[in-house]
């Protein structure tokens, strides 16, 4: 017999542009906080690789240029080429598979994590309505740098969302995201923050900032209780400590 759903559980979404690139090296962590929740592991590798799967060209679908991204090919390819590449279009990736998955979200509240941020602590049990970020940029003296990409979809928007590694959102949200209605956001040249903002305009989701949504990177091997971005690195050990 299925559990009844409540309007506090969660769907929790932990997601990679490319599993062998990226992967999901927190999975232990997201299960033993959150043992309750419906946790769901996307990949976006097969979404952008071509037919057959077994190749390692990819087209970057921003830029037009190709990349191999094979394991060997990684060494002579810079670094920051490859992140750009990954960061730029992964909001893509993650999309389609939403498409082929979205009937797998069983909860009203979806929290979504990217590869490199670790989660160790139990999600509140509260009813998500809006989109709750880190932070709610360009409000300061400094403009967010990214406003640039708004700014070619609607420049009546005066601020934006960031890091797209960490955000909470409810299922209503999230069809927007699949809608094709919006397919010509998704083909717009724009960073992934930028068009999350966007598209929370355009549906009229209200955004909510909640520094705590994570804390920093983490030193050493022992993990307190909380969610840290960025992790890129495997931890080993797995104790619920004290929460920062």
């Amino acid at each position: 017999m299925n559990k009844k759903m409540r309007e506090t559980d969660w769907t929790i979404i932990y997601h990679t542009a490319d599993s062998q690139i990226c992967p999901h090296i927190h999975r232990s962590f997201y299960e033993k906080s959150n043992p309750s929740a419906n946790i769901l592991y996307a990949d976006g590798r097969e979404y952008f690789l071509p037919d057959p799967h077994s190749s390692h060209r990819v087209k970057d679908v921003n830029s037009g240029v190709k990349l191999d991204i094979s394991k060997k090919a990684m060494k002579f390819v810079k670094k920051d080429k490859l992140r750009r590449t990954l960061v730029l279009n992964h909001d893509k990736y993650l999309r389609d598979w939403l498409k082929d998955n979205f009937h797998k979200i069983t909860t009203n509240n979806v929290a979504f994590f990217e590869w490199d941020v670790l989660l160790n602590k139990e999600l509140p049990p509260v009813n998500i309505d809006a989109l709750h970020v880190k932070f709610i940029t360009n409000t300061g003296e400094n403009p967010w740098f990214w406003m640039k990409h708004i700014e070619k979809i609607d420049k009546n928007i005066s601020t934006g969302v960031a890091p797209f590694g960490t955000f909470y959102a409810n299922k209503y949200f999230v069809e927007q995201i699949i809608d094709a209605k919006y397919d010509y956001l998704y083909d717009q040249n724009l960073f992934c923050e930028a068009r999350l903002r966007v598209l929370a305009e355009l549906t009229q989701t209200k955004i909510v900032e909640e520094k705590k949504i994570h804390l920093g990177a983490l030193e050493g091997e022992e993990v307190p209780v909380g969610c840290f971005h960025p992790v890129k690195n495997k931890i080993n050990t797995t104790p619920l400590g004290k929460e920062n």
